[in-house]
């Protein structure tokens, strides 16, 4: 289960759809999310992976990702130097998810220093 930047719901003051980059970034503001609503077909454990960049000056924020009941909360590392296009796939956490139709939502876990990151996708792969 593939979920684009270009497909989700976004809220909040500052966050945008980049369509140059493919890429949901400015994660300034606290009350910035990102919302996907997708369908599963039969019951599976799924690892979630994110696709994302910031600069090793930005990191350190955290962010949380909430799917059904469960939640994850972890910091955003840095992918490189002064550069906000160096993009990185970092494993999230594992997640059982039943049929039917699901919500995950993606948003800040606290205050924002610069820029939160630029995130191009959730990947939810079965285990």
């Amino acid at each position: 289960i593939r979920l684009d930047a270009r497909s989700a719901a976004i809220r909040g003051q500052t966050l945008t759809y980049e369509s140059e980059f493919g890429n949901l970034g400015f994660w300034r503001s606290p009350d910035d999310s990102a919302e996907w609503t997708f369908r599963v077909d039969r019951r599976g454990t799924y690892q979630i992976s994110i696709e994302w960049a910031c600069p090793n000056e930005s990191a350190g924020d955290a962010f949380e990702l909430a799917c059904d009941a469960k939640s994850f909360k972890m910091r955003v590392d840095g992918t490189a130097e002064r550069v906000w296009s160096n993009y990185r796939t970092i494993f999230v956490g594992e997640i059982t998810l039943e049929p039917g139709e699901r919500k995950l939502i993606v948003k800040p876990a606290g205050p924002i220093r610069d820029a939160l990151f630029d995130l191009k996708r959730v990947v939810l792969a079965p285990r």
